[in-house]
């Protein structure tokens, strides 16, 4: 049972189904590629994309363009279609502005996104305004700044750096030289050149760093409270002492004053007071003023008529 292969080649049925798939194939993978080319304004808006009106300040048409580009990212969308979505956007003095330029209002169209991102700019985004961003990334330094806080001004600025960063490698060394002296010197022997792990090993350094300071500070506040209340026992004794000391030197001055106070014998000439009833000087009670004794301090006689002989203690000049 022989068979004819050029008979088998014409007349096999089975033989078509397998192409026709295929070209179907082709015909849907051809429409699901010319998809994200529609235009879907009403999703651009609810995916963040805004009208510009223009500005004066650099830093809001920056911002304005990234912002833009991370819708068009979301929709996926071709060269042509982000076209026509960022142009539907501008509005007031921006629209103005953009029909003035050359081909910008070309049938068919002859400018591109590229194009358009190019003036826009140019316009808005002036070089003396990079270059003095460039200049701002140049001279940055960590400074009183956190680790987190630096990062971020370093990567917003490091897009100015076209020509100084030019590869992963590169931003490491330029990161570590703006870091702070006691970071850098343990961050840089590191010798990373992956920026992700490198701000890891910084945060970790800086982290490291605080606890210590917070450990001297508990330390050196405990050493001072230590200090302190040595030193209000010393002053306590002190002035205890000191209390002493004035106490015995009161007391001696006391008995000073109270020896030169009282009459002397054996030492010369003593002091006698003076009367104050009298006038007299004498010792103890006035006899002159009560009538006793001169000589015996009886109230029965006078002097003349004493019986004692002796004369006693008491002293009255006549």
């Amino acid at each position: 049972m022989g068979s004819n292969p050029r008979a088998m080649s014409h007349n096999t049925p089975f033989m078509t189904p397998p192409f026709q798939q295929m070209a179907e194939f082709f015909r849907h993978l051809a429409g699901t590629m010319s998809e994200p080319s529609e235009m879907n304004f009403e999703k651009m808006r609810k995916m963040g994309g805004v009208e510009f009106e223009g500005t004066t300040d650099p830093t809001v048409a920056e911002q304005w363009l990234e912002r833009m580009e991370r819708v068009f990212e979301q929709l996926e969308s071709t060269n042509a279609v982000k076209f026509k979505y960022v142009i539907s956007l501008l509005q007031k003095d921006t629209y103005d502005w953009w029909v003035s330029v050359p081909n910008a209002k070309a049938k068919p169209p002859v400018l591109t996104c590229d194009d358009f991102v190019k003036s826009f700019r140019a316009k808005y985004v002036p070089p003396v305004y990079c270059d003095a961003k460039k200049k701002e990334f140049l001279n940055l330094r960590q400074g009183s700044m956190f680790i987190a806080e630096y990062q971020q001004n370093f990567l917003r600025l490091s897009r100015y750096a076209k020509g100084i960063i030019d590869g992963e490698r590169d931003k490491c060394r330029r990161f570590e030289e703006g870091l702070n002296g006691y970071i850098r010197k343990s961050v840089a022997i590191l010798q990373l050149e992956d920026f992700s792990k490198l701000i890891s090993a910084a945060l970790t350094w800086e982290r490291i760093d605080k606890e210590e300071a917070s450990r001297r500070k508990n330390r050196l506040r405990k050493g001072n409270s230590n200090y302190g209340g040595s030193s209000r026992k010393g002053k306590f004794d002190y002035s205890k002492t000191e209390s002493t000391h004035k106490s015995l030197h009161h007391k001696q001055n006391k008995s000073n004053f109270s020896t030169a106070s009282t009459p002397s014998y054996g030492q010369g000439k003593t002091h006698t007071p003076t009367c104050a009833q009298c006038g007299k000087n004498h010792y103890g009670a006035c006899r002159r003023a009560s009538g006793a004794c001169f000589n015996c301090g009886s109230m029965d006689h006078k002097v003349k008529d004493c019986p004692n002989p002796n004369p006693l203690s008491y002293t009255h000049t006549e």
